[in-house]
């Protein structure tokens, strides 16, 4: 598969998931994640699409890092 062929296919899965995550928000599914791994993909090529995955990653890793955390005099 050539560059441009792998771009392109990465563009189309990309937005087909924005447009499924979006529609999903409405029907039961997963919208969110459908949503953000759209995004993931188009962040590849477009810096607006880059923009908006960096504070998402920022705070899923905040809370993944705060779910684990011992509570104090827990042990």
């Amino acid at each position: 598969m050539t560059d441009r062929a792998q771009r392109l296919a990465k563009l189309i899965l990309g937005w087909l998931l924005v447009v499924a995550g979006v529609a999903a928000l409405a029907l039961p599914g997963p919208g969110l994640l459908m949503l953000f791994a759209g995004l993931v993909l188009l962040s590849q090529q477009y810096e607006w699409a880059r923009r908006r995955v960096e504070p998402v990653k920022r705070a899923a890793f905040r809370a993944a890092a705060e779910s684990v955390q011992s509570v104090p005099g827990s042990s």
